[in-house]
């Protein structure tokens, strides 16, 4: 889910709160990257959608169970595979690039009034904040940006 995405100037401190809405009912891009990292592992992906495309610039998403939830969730909310997890989890709840801070808004572990580096998020943030880039640029380009 990219909509409840908003553009900050600074981001907001993080604490998990172990509550798992990040890995349900969300588009979890995977770029070469994550691929490569979970080779091992079988039918855990599958082709993102020509508009997932566009916003994401990956063209694959994890496979979501019937419920909704992610591929590797089990049941105390926790990811089977933490260690060796999607870009798109390491940066959650934030896409960090040098022109642009997105935040999650409805991401319940967010602390608004501290501050987090965004440093650490730029590395996992860069496939999809090339696309985004994208996208706000031709927003920007057009005026439609606020």
């Amino acid at each position: 889910m990219i909509s409840d995405y908003i553009r900050v100037e600074r981001l907001p401190g993080f604490s998990c709160t172990m509550c798992g809405e990040c890995c349900r009912d969300r588009v979890i891009p995977l770029y070469e990257e994550d691929l490569k990292r979970l080779s091992d592992l079988k039918d855990f992906y599958e082709p993102t959608t020509e508009l997932e495309r566009y916003f994401t610039g990956a063209l694959y998403k994890m496979k979501l169970r019937e419920d909704g939830s992610c591929f590797f969730l089990d049941p105390a909310n926790k990811c089977r595979i933490y260690d060796r997890r999607p870009n798109t989890c390491r940066r959650y709840p934030f896409i960090v690039s040098d022109e642009f801070l997105l935040v999650s808004i409805s991401c319940p572990g967010l602390v608004w009034d501290e501050e987090s580096d965004p440093e650490q998020y730029k590395a996992p943030s860069k496939e999809i904040s090339r696309a985004i880039g994208k996208v706000l640029g031709i927003l920007e380009g057009n005026g439609l940006h606020d």
